[in-house]
């Protein structure tokens, strides 16, 4: 009878941990879906934001930082690409999953495995995991060199205003307010005209 309640103690534990393992990892899952999804999105809104930049508040920047744009625009889109190409081999990591649990079920195969400790590897899951960390990082390089890009065109543009405006208040100096304490300048008066005889 304890024997009994033993197994059946097993069995249900066994049952917990397969329902937690398999809430684990739909959860995995759930936020790699996420993951790929905000890159993919966060690197198409910056390749955007970069060219409306360009042609709204720095239409000539300046010819020593275009490479940073470049190099963001290029890291940009390999961050896109590479997010697309890591669809394709996640749904190759899951049929090469499926092709590993059903080997390992068959008895055949489990007999010819038997006293091997290592479980086959699945080798499109790793490409993926790589392929992801590539793009992730793509994408915050890519972010960095639009910001360095962005700050150093921002500056010297505000710099280019303020001496802009400078150089106008001397040309063209503004009128005393009589609010202001200080007496314009009056002009010289006229000397009076003699009468004209007639």
């Amino acid at each position: 009878m304890k024997e009994k309640s033993t197994c059946n103690n097993k069995l249900l534990e066994y049952k917990v941990y397969l329902d937690e393992r398999k809430s684990l990892f739909d959860a995995i899952r759930d936020s790699r879906q996420h993951l790929d999804k905000a890159i993919l999105s966060l690197s198409a809104g910056a390749l955007a934001i970069s060219l409306t930049f360009v042609h709204e508040i720095a239409p000539h920047p300046i010819k020593s930082t275009l490479f940073y744009l470049f190099i963001s625009w290029f890291l940009f889109i390999f961050s896109i690409l590479s997010t697309l190409i890591s669809f394709m081999t996640s749904e190759k990591a899951c049929i090469k999953q499926i092709d590993i649990m059903e080997k390992d079920i068959v008895e055949e195969d489990h007999k010819a495995r038997k006293g091997k400790e290592k479980y086959p590897t699945n080798p499109w899951s790793n490409i993926t995991r790589r392929i992801n960390y590539l793009s992730m990082a793509s994408f915050i390089m890519g972010l960095s060199f639009l910001v360095v890009f962005s700050i150093i065109n921002v500056k010297t543009k505000e710099e280019e205003y303020m001496s802009k405006k400078n150089s106008t208040a001397l040309q063209n100096p503004k009128p005393l307010n009589p609010d202001s304490g200080m007496e314009p300048i009056k002009p010289p008066l006229k000397p009076p005209q003699n009468p004209t005889k007639k």
